[in-house]
């Protein structure tokens, strides 16, 4: 999980599967649960190991792990996503 300053931040919900893109009006909150509807990973040659989610309800795309730490951000939790 992502703490700053010991407190766990939303985490940003893209409008399409990368960093660079931009973050849409709605966030992913510690504890929601999220569904998802497809997964996505850049192609290997990249160098990146980032998995993308896209969330079921239309809002967007959210990575799994934090790009400078590695932490995990989502968790499984009976076929569900945890943040």
């Amino acid at each position: 999980m992502v703490h700053v300053d010991g407190q766990l931040l939303p985490l940003g919900v893209r409008t399409f599967p990368s960093f660079g893109a931009p973050v849409v009006s709605g966030f992913v909150l510690p504890g929601e649960l999220v569904e998802t509807m497809a997964e996505w990973r850049p192609r290997q040659e990249l160098n990146q190991s980032q998995t993308f989610l896209k969330l079921a309800d239309g809002r967007g795309w959210v990575f799994v792990t934090h790009p400078l730490t590695g932490d995990t951000l989502l968790k499984r939790e009976e076929g569900q996503l945890d943040y």
